[in-house]
């Protein structure tokens, strides 16, 4: 049971994930139309507080202001990028932002032949123009594709139990321990903006930010090595569609006789002439008629 909080410390976390399974950037976006420090950079009641230092002494991973999770990738230090949204999701400025702060950081290697990929659901922030013109400038261009509206769970990355999943699970339990922990020193028991980046902190590492449960997910999905696993997923193969065979068989109908007479035209002549098969004898006996001399 939590408590509701009055001010409100809505939150969403998104991962960017390489195909190797190594997290690239994290993600906060705040229900807010702006932060104040202790928000973005998070405070840790739990954390010792030295009143004799300075606020920059007190910054940092495990102190009162931690900030938020940074990601190591291909060598170079990738801070989370805190932003705010009227509701705390997505919008295609923030998305937008995360892609120029890797390209700023020459995160990756872009040549006439060489361009780097993305791939998205079809949340309408991709399909905004502050992202797209992005994306679509000269000087720093992606190649990104949209998956399918539908199924996300089969196919997206972030949707998996590994990702969303263990977030979800952990990111209660550690709100549960938080809540307790107030409510013993007599604080009251809400989950306000600058407690997210503590708790964030604890559950990125064993979530979005575990690069061997990552692998798994990536593999499951037929994403890297692209090996089509989806098209082996039980519910997707319920839409395969189905063959028509090639070869029909015309059965007569069942009263049908199987003795046929033909009848001559009204002026064919009432004489035939048989012809006998080519190995039949050429010797014939005529009978002559009975008044025959």
């Amino acid at each position: 049971f939590f408590k509701s909080s009055h001010k409100d410390g809505r939150f969403t976390l998104i991962g960017l994930t390489a195909a190797t399974g190594e997290a690239v950037m994290c993600i906060i976006i705040f229900a807010a139309e702006e932060l104040t420090f202790e928000q973005r950079m998070g405070h840790d009641i739990r954390a010792p507080f030295h009143g004799t230092e300075s606020l920059r002494e007190n910054t940092g991973p495990g102190k009162r202001f931690p900030g938020a999770p940074k990601c190591m990738f291909r060598g170079k230090e990738v801070e989370a990028l805190i932003a705010c949204s009227p509701k705390g999701s997505i919008t295609s400025e923030i998305l937008k932002q995360a892609f120029e702060r890797l390209d700023k950081l020459g995160i990756y290697e872009r040549t006439p032949n060489l361009i780097p990929f993305s791939l998205f659901d079809a949340h309408d922030s991709r399909l905004q123009t502050p992202f797209l013109g992005y994306i679509n400038d000269e000087s720093h261009l992606w190649k990104s594709c949209i998956g399918l509206p539908n199924g996300t769970h089969s196919w997206q990355v972030g949707d998996s139990e590994e990702q969303n999943g263990s977030y979800k699970v952990e990111t209660t339990r550690e709100k549960a321990e938080l809540v307790l922990y107030k409510t013993r020193i007599g604080m009251d028991g809400t989950i306000e903006k600058h407690d997210a980046i503590p708790i964030l902190n604890i559950v990125w590492p064993k979530s979005f930010g575990r690069p061997e449960t990552n692998k798994k997910a990536i593999s499951d999905r037929g994403w890297y090595p692209a090996n089509r696993r989806l098209l082996t997923d039980p519910e997707i193969l319920k839409t395969k569609a189905k063959i028509n065979e090639t070869t029909s068989t015309v059965t007569p109908p069942t009263n049908a006789s199987t003795t046929s007479t033909v009848t001559p035209p009204a002026n064919a002549s009432t004489t035939s002439t048989v012809t006998p098969p080519t190995n039949a004898s050429t010797t014939s006996t005529v009978t002559p008629p009975a008044n025959a001399s």
